[in-house]
Order: C-alpha cells, then sequence, then structure tokens
C-alpha cells in the first residue's frame, strides 16, 4: 500500500512538471529572437504605447543581424529594430507587450511584390509610457509571426577580411554592398572603390568586386580594375602644375642618410635623378615662371640654400653666410627669395637676389615663424606661442596686422588667405578665409579639413574621413564660391592635372614587407 502512495505521487510530480515545460514550448510565442531566449507567456501582460518614427527598407547591410539597439537622446526612450535579411516589401509592428521584464514586439512582413527585395528592415520606435532607464533594463524579443529571417554563413564584417587576407588587398572603407540571388542562392555583392593592391606594385590602387556564396561563406569570384598606375618611390617635394613633380628618395645605412632629388617630367612621362646629398632636404619651391626652384638642406650643425635652373637641371650653392641658418622661405618675385633663417630663439627675414647674390637683412623676430608666404608687398607668416599658432599680415614688420589663431596660412588669391582653425567644441579644423581689403574673417563651412592646397584658380579640399581612412576630396571654385566632389583617396599630398583630368598622390603602400612611400596616378572620370 506504502509502494502503491509513494508511485501515485511521483506520478503527479512529474505531470506537473511536464504541463510547466509544455506552457514554455507554446508555439505562438515560440519565435526567433535575437537573444535566442525561449519566449513564455503570463497573465501579467502590459500593452505599450509607442510611436513609429520611421521605417526603412535598409539595402546598407551593414549590420545583417535581428536585434534591438537601444538609443539614447535625452528624455526620449526610443529603440532602433533591425529584423535582419528578409525578402520584404514592408513591415508592420503589430503590437508591443510589456511581460514582466520583456518587451516581446510582434512583426509582420509584407511580401506583395512579385520579385520582393533582399532587405534589413529596420524602425524606429518610440515609447510612450518607459523611460530611458526602463528599456536598458528590460529584455526584447522580436516575435515574427509570418517570416523567418534568411540564415547566413558569415557577417560582413567576416567578409571583408576573407576578402583582405584571401586576395591580398588593404581596404579602408566600407565598400558598397548588395544581396543577388541566382536560381535558389544568394550571393554577397561587395564592390571596394580605391583599395590598394598590396601585390601589385606598379598598379597598387584598384577597385575590386567579389561574389560571396552565403551559403558556404566561400568566394565564388573576384575582379580587379586598375585605378592607378606607378610613377616611382619617394617623397613628393613640389609640383608645377601640368609640368614636373619633383621628389625625393631617402635611405638610411646605419647612420647615414642619403637623399635623392628626382624630377619627373609630366608630358614626357620620364624621370630623372637631379643629384644625391648625405643630409636633409627640407623644402623645395618654385618661382612664379617656374624655371628656377630653391631648395633648403639641413645638416647637424647649419642648414643651406641651394638654387636649381630647371632648363639644364643644374644646382648651385647660394653664397650666404652659414650663420643665417635658413630653415623656411618664399619667392618674393622672380629673383628674389624672402628667407627666415634661426639662430638660437631669435628668427632673422632676408631677401635674397639670386641674380646679384645681394642679401638684405629686412628684421628680427623674437619668436620662432612656422611659416611665410608672400604676395603683392604683403608678408604673411604665422609664430608659434603657447602652442598655439598666431597668424599676421606685414608690409614691413613693424605694423604687423592679426588675424587669427590658426595655421596653415596662404594666399588663395590677390585679396583672400585661406587657413585653418581648430574648433576644440567640435572637434574640427575648419577652413577661414581672411579677406585683405574688408579686413574680415569668414568660415567657409563645418566641413572638418585634414589639408587644402591652391590649384591655379580652385582650391583642393581633402576632408578628415569619419569612417576610415580614406578622405574625401573636394574642388572649390574660389570665383563662384561653388565645391564639387572629386573622389576619396588615401593621402595628405594630392595634386591636380587638370589637363590630362589626372590625381598624382603620394601614399604608403607595403613593398617587400616595408612600409614606402610611393608616388602614382589616378584617371578621373570625365
Amino acid at each position: 500500500m506504502k509502494r502503491f502512495l509513494l508511485i501515485i505521487m511521483m506520478l503527479l510530480i512529474i505531470s506537473v512538471f511536464t504541463a510547466c515545460n509544455s506552457q514554455e514550448v507554446s508555439p505562438l510565442l515560440y519565435k526567433d529572437n535575437p537573444s535566442g531566449r525561449v519566449i513564455s507567456h503570463s497573465d501579467d501582460v502590459t500593452k505599450l504605447k509607442y510611436t513609429i518614427d520611421k521605417i526603412t527598407l535598409s539595402k546598407s547591410y551593414q549590420s545583417i543581424d535581428p536585434g534591438v539597439e537601444v538609443i539614447t537622446n535625452g528624455l526620449d526612450a526610443t529603440i532602433l529594430l533591425s529584423l535582419g535579411i528578409v525578402e520584404s516589401s514592408g513591415i508592420e509592428i503589430e503590437k508591443i507587450e510589456k511581460d514582466h521584464s520583456n518587451i516581446n514586439i510582434y512583426v509582420q512582413n509584407e511580401n506583395k511584390d512579385t520579385n520582393p527585395e533582399i532587405v534589413v528592415p529596420q524602425a524606429l520606435i518610440h515609447f510612450d509610457d518607459l523611460t530611458p532607464n526602463d528599456i536598458e533594463t528590460l529584455n526584447f524579443n522580436i516575435i515574427n509571426q509570418n517570416y523567418s529571417p534568411i540564415k547566413v554563413n558569415i557577417d560582413i564584417g567576416e567578409a571583408i577580411s576573407k576578402i583582405e587576407s584571401s586576395l591580398k588587398i588593404s581596404a579602408s572603407t566600407f565598400p558598397d554592398i548588395s544581396i543577388d540571388r541566382k536560381n535558389d542562392n544568394l550571393f554577397l555583392n561587395l564592390n571596394f572603390i580605391n583599395v590598394v593592391d598590396l601585390e601589385n606594385k606598379e598598379n597598387p590602387i584598384i577597385n575590386l568586386n567579389v561574389l560571396i556564396d552565403l551559403t558556404d561563406a566561400k568566394i565564388v569570384k573576384s575582379s580587379k580594375s586598375t585605378v592607378s598606375s606607378l610613377i616611382d618611390e619617394g617623397i613628393i617635394l613640389e609640383y608645377v602644375p601640368n609640368k614636373y613633380i619633383l621628389y625625393i628618395k631617402e635611405e638610411t645605412i646605419k647612420e647615414d642618410i642619403n637623399t635623392d632629388l628626382w624630377i619627373y617630367d609630366i608630358q614626357k612621362e620620364s624621370k630623372e635623378k637631379i643629384y644625391s646629398t648625405k643630409n636633409k632636404i627640407k623644402s623645395l619651391k618654385f618661382n612664379e615662371d617656374e624655371d628656377k626652384a630653391f631648395l633648403i638642406e639641413s645638416s647637424l650643425e647649419y642648414n643651406q640654400l641651394y638654387i636649381l635652373e630647371i632648363k639644364d637641371l643644374k644646382m648651385y650653392k647660394a653664397n650666404i653666410d652659414k650663420e643665417i641658418n635658413p630653415f623656411i622661405g618664399t619667392w618674393k618675385n622672380n629673383e628674389t627669395i624672402v628667407l627666415v633663417g634661426k639662430n638660437d630663439t631669435i628668427c632673422g627675414v632676408y631677401d635674397l637676389n639670386i641674380s646679384s647674390n645681394n642679401l638684405n637683412y629686412i628684421t628680427s623676430i623674437d619668436k620662432e615663424i612656422k611659416e611665410i608666404d608672400y604676395l603683392n608687398d604683403y608678408f604673411l607668416f604665422s609664430v608659434e606661442i603657447d602652442n598655439l599658432k598666431e597668424i599676421y599680415i606685414t608690409k614691413n614688420f613693424i605694423d604687423n596686422l592679426f588675424i587669427d589663431k590658426g595655421s596653415n596660412p596662404l594666399f588663395v588669391n590677390n585679396n583672400t588667405i585661406g587657413y585653418l582653425k581648430n574648433d576644440p567644441l567640435k572637434n574640427k579644423n575648419l577652413l577661414w578665409f581672411y579677406d585683405i581689403e574688408d579686413k574680415s574673417t569668414n568660415f567657409h563651412s563645418e566641413m572638418d579639413v585634414q589639408a587644402f592646397l591652391k590649384w591655379k584658380d580652385n582650391l583642393g579640399i581633402i576632408e578628415k574621413s569619419q569612417i576610415g581612412s580614406d578622405n574625401p576630396l573636394h574642388i572649390y571654385n574660389l570665383d563662384k564660391k561653388e565645391m564639387k566632389f572629386v573622389t576619396s583617396v588615401r593621402s595628405d599630398k594630392i595634386f591636380l592635372n587638370s589637363d590630362k583630368n589626372i590625381l598624382y598622390i603620394n601614399s604608403y603602400m607595403n613593398i617587400k614587407e616595408n612600409k614606402t612611400k610611393v608616388i602614382s596616378f589616378i584617371n578621373l572620370k570625365p
């Protein structure tokens, strides 16, 4: 009798646990959800009030997994709902319920089109009855009522890593992505623009298209198209529009530096070594007629000035006292150079007529002059004070007019000075202009500028990248005050050949496992 009662009690206990388990796998609520949790239904369910701010059928595919992202924005309780990869022509949020600490979002997929698109449906949802603190502590579940997300065996990040490793490329920006259907198979179609081909020294920058099977994550097809061609290894010092590129090659053997100066003739597409030195070449600048250039060599003891005549590629040393120690300069006219020499903490300013070898002392400044330019009787220069640069304009270095705090000042036309100014609140370098006649300043735009260059009547503006290391390049027409996007490049040394619609760029690439600076050109689209 006791054994019979014990058996009865055990059967009752088993039946209770079995009933509990069957409730957890209710066919209504046991659906796909981002957390992978089994969703249970209870009697303590509250319908939530909400507003759908926006529904999109995204084709960016940057996030292809189902999930919920909490948007922290002031006092609003907002989420971004992503449903994963789905064939869809739209979605409907049926209802949203709160069940204890779970938020269950019931979603219907609309698939009305004959050929529905393969997209990632997303919804921006604002909750009326919840606070940001509430949604931070809740679990979100997507209850897909009439669909299942397409399962894939590789995400976008893994796909890009696989391509970089297998095809030996370096991609610094996100590719354009689409998902293509062929028969019953889905393929990830990735288009890369301006990536570096690590095994192609002659044509280092390419466009690349890759097809990946989403079923087995294998690369099915890839095709490359050449974007750039190599000119040479080296560092660009100066560019004469549509004529020459002057560049150096540096080699360090033990502690000795050997520097070669080269010239590339753009019209002839030929290059030639000009001379070699054991010193560093600090700077090189052409005069307005583009028939002469000066360069400054730096040794451990002092700096020396040289003159280069382009016609026969002859170099000669300027006959000036070594104590002048020139470290920067600019052309005043075709025969006269403005030099800034440094001796201890004093900067001396001189002008040198290279025809007569006549050197005139102009002034001395007890601050370090960092940059200097000259145009129409005006000297434009910057000095460093307390780790900040101050920009001045003057005709005589006596009446110095303060312009602003900034860097990289240059004359962009006869009446305008351009310079970069850091905005610490926005953490941006903004391009500013100074009107010489009106003595007024104004900024160009909210663009975060990496660098800007004078290209005849235009400015080349290199924008700091917000995504990767490829920088958007824009051309700004000074007369029309119009800006046009050109391309994205991985360099801050970029020069435009307007005759041939070519960009010359100076960028790093790996050659024989060494990071080397190379000069190459990109043909722009007409």
